[in-house]
């Protein structure tokens, strides 16, 4: 069926909130952009179509020091997301390594010196960041954890949170951006706003309002967690096992099964690729296992502690799913779904040491996230370019955050700078956008987080000066970013 079925309504709204910033989106941008704008004073509303906080920040699970410090050691991103980070470990279930390294030293001394300080020398020569596989690139999270957390601070912050509540509509008076609809339970809200800011991963808002950001293919995956796990009979299995093993961070060395036994008795998590051979006699023994034998051509376990870990099930077959386009979209997002089950299921029939492994709960939609690429989105007013990137250097007077990005695909290893103009979609006012549609290359959980407490900010500078935000001051919004960051310290 094609074609169009052209709709109004005449039913009127009732207005849920009025408020001065409106954040769309509660992953880590989201959040960081709500405490950011009430904290400056604003009245600050955060909406989510999921009824749970923390985006994809709680869905992947690993968050990763590299995205939070230098190839040498020193902290490029804080902020807000720095702060919710330790203020998650303290509450426990996260990774050791956060508490236990030190950042004094690895500012002072460098990386292979804290490393050494804690007594993880087998760590010590893999501490290049220029790849995926190194010491600080797999540090997790608990989920449940940092989902408690931010709403315990955005309840501090005065924020007012409506989860389970999704932007279906935008208001607007001409090209100026004033608030959205929110879909009830049973009837649709208005939300009325000075400021609004558009944290969703694909700049949704804006594209209600006729602005859509025209690059839609994304990789989806999942990462459900896992309990109940003998870890120290999987480490036997693969001692024992000829496969294509693969071990992070061990950065590619072929897994020594008693330095793996060392690495987790001292608490440290294992990141394991292969089984590729027990799942050949998988899909041997019943064609369903096909299924996951489609995704990749190695299956990955990451392992937490405490009998906890996580199956990685990224699927290539699903790397450039257009998601704009309902049919190929649903029919990925429901083959990742079947995959969650499936993989465990092969786990715990095929591999030692999950026979009592239990599935956890599931996220409440799967991850995704659209393609790295220095290919320009022109989606706001200024493109940050390749150089800027690659060098670490601008020259505009706008910048007003310094974020980190994969080294490995050539982007400054002490970070770079994100404009203000960066952040503000063509055409549209009243509105900021964060991650891919501010800028392609934005990706490191940690820089999205940033980006969004620097959208918050300037949200609020713009309430504050009664200006627009094309207009706003961006040296009040970095004075406001550094009035912040000192309070955390």
């Amino acid at each position: 069926m094609s074609g169009e079925y052209h709709w109004r309504t005449d039913r009127k709204l009732k207005i849920l909130k009025n408020t001065d910033v409106l954040v769309v989106g509660a992953g880590l941008g989201g959040i960081c952009a709500a405490l950011s704008a009430a904290k400056a004073g604003c009245s600050v509303v955060l909406v989510e179509k999921n009824a749970v906080l923390g985006g994809q920040a709680a869905e992947i699970d690993t968050w990763g020091m590299d995205g939070f410090i230098s190839r040498e050691g020193h902290l490029v991103v804080g902020g807000y997301p720095w702060e919710l980070l330790w203020k998650t470990v303290k509450e426990g279930a996260s990774d050791p390594m956060f508490e236990r390294i030190s950042i004094r030293t690895m500012e002072e001394k460098g990386i292979q010196a804290a490393l050494e300080e804690i007594g993880l020398t087998s760590y010590v020569p893999y501490i290049d960041t220029g790849t995926f596989m190194n010491p600080f690139n797999d540090q997790y999270v608990n989920p449940n954890a940092y989902r408690y957390v931010a709403q315990r601070e955005l309840d501090l912050a005065g924020v007012h949170t409506f989860l389970g509540m999704p932007a279906v509509d935008v208001l607007q008076d001409n090209n100026r951006i004033t608030g959205v609809v929110l879909l009830g339970e049973f009837e649709k809200f208005a939300v009325l706003a000075k400021r609004v800011v558009d944290t969703t991963q694909g700049a949704s808002v804006c594209a209600m309002a006729g602005k859509k950001f025209a690059y839609p293919k994304a990789y989806l995956g999942t990462l459900p967690r896992v309990s109940g796990v003998d870890i120290h009979k999987v480490i036997d299995y693969i001692r024992n096992t000829p496969d294509r093993w693969f071990l992070r961070p061990m950065v590619g060395k072929t897994p020594d099964p008693d330095e793996m036994e060392e690495l987790v008795n001292e608490g440290n998590p294992l990141a394991v690729h292969g089984f590729m051979e027990a799942l050949k006699k998988a899909v041997s023994d019943n064609p369903e296992y096909e299924l996951i034998a489609q995704m990749c051509d190695v299956l990955m376990f990451f392992y937490e502690k405490d009998g906890v870990g996580a199956y990685w099930a990224i699927d290539d077959t699903l790397h450039n799913t257009d998601v704009s386009d309902p049919e190929e979209y649903a029919k990925a997002v429901c083959t990742v779904r079947k995959q969650q089950w499936l993989v465990h299921k092969f786990f715990k029939n095929y591999i030692p040491g999950f026979e009592k492994a239990q599935l956890l709960d599931t996220y409440a939609n799967i991850s995704k996230a659209y393609h790295q690429t220095w290919e320009p989105a022109e989606f706001t007013e200024y493109t940050i370019t390749p150089e800027e990137i690659q060098t670490g250097i601008c020259q505009r007077s706008d910048c007003i955050v310094k974020i980190l990005g994969h080294p490995m695909s050539g982007q400054s290893t002490d970070g770079w700078y994100v404009p203000l103009a960066a952040l503000l979609p063509k055409g549209l006012e009243g509105i900021l956008v964060t991650g891919k549609p501010a800028c392609r290359k934005i990706h490191y959980i940690a820089s999205c987080g940033l980006v969004g407490q620097a959208a918050g900010a300037a949200a609020a500078v713009s309430v504050q000066q009664d200006c627009s935000l094309r207009e706003t001051d961006p040296e009040k919004v970095r004075e406001l970013l550094r009035m912040e960051n000192e309070k955390m310290r």
